[in-house]
């Protein structure tokens, strides 16, 4: 992610982040940690020695990692790491996992861009909230 970006993630959530090496993933996912974060942030309050310490990419998907690790925290962070096999990495804008030696999930302009194939596998896109409503994406 550039440097800008995770530079407004650590400023604007102050000690929510404790990361050996940054974000490791593109700039199309900002959108989502930052909305991840502002839902685990809600928790540090109350939770002394909260802390993220990992966001990668692995496997096409957003991985975040933290601890102390509990169920309040889990659940929205299983939330966001599923939506994001719908969201192109790059960009931002509607993506499916792709594979091509590599697995990334990419909206159709990037993957034609790397030379990815679609995952046929993947035919309906669907954004999951913690409250268990899909909602449609396309």
């Amino acid at each position: 992610m550039k440097e800008k970006l995770e530079t407004a993630l650590l400023k604007e959530f102050p000690g929510l982040f404790e990361l050996d090496i940054g974000f490791c993933c593109s700039d199309g996912w900002y959108k989502l940690i930052r909305e991840l974060s502002k839902d685990l942030y809600k928790i540090k309050k109350n939770v002394k020695d909260f802390k993220a310490v990992q966001v990668k990419e692995k496997f096409g998907g957003l991985r975040f990692y933290i601890e102390p690790n509990f169920k309040e925290a889990q659940e929205l962070i299983d939330v966001a790491q599923e939506n994001s096999f719908y969201i192109c990495e790059e960009c931002g804008e509607l993506g499916s996992l792709r594979i091509a030696g590599w697995l990334n999930t990419l909206c159709d302009k990037h993957a034609k861009e790397y030379g990815y194939e679609k995952n046929k596998k993947k035919t309906t896109t669907k954004i999951r909230t913690l409250s268990g409503v899909n909602k449609p994406t396309q």
